[in-house]
């Protein structure tokens, strides 16, 4: 029906398990660059469904990195009673 007008072809990627995070170039970056950083370190990345590859196409690899970084670049590491960003799960 409405896939068949749009030209849609069904595809099926097996990427391990590894909770990939798929890039296009049409993609708002900034949006993009949010959620990576979200869906890699929330629970300080200690959680199954935590991001893990991040697939992106070429012309626009560059631009996320830097993006990516630059969130990246305000994280603080420490114990969670200082309200860091990245925390250890277990004390012991």
């Amino acid at each position: 029906a409405i896939s068949k007008k749009a030209g849609m072809i069904p595809l099926q990627m097996e990427l391990g398990g590894k909770d990939a995070c798929i890039v296009l170039d049409d993609a708002d970056l900034e949006l993009a660059a949010a959620n990576i950083v979200k869906g890699s370190f929330s629970y300080s990345g200690q959680r199954c469904t935590a991001v893990k590859v991040v697939l992106v196409i070429e012309s626009v690899a560059d631009i996320l990195v830097k993006k990516i970084i630059a969130k990246m670049s305000k994280f603080t590491v420490g114990a969670p009673e200082d309200d860091c960003d990245i925390t250890a799960v277990v004390s012991e």
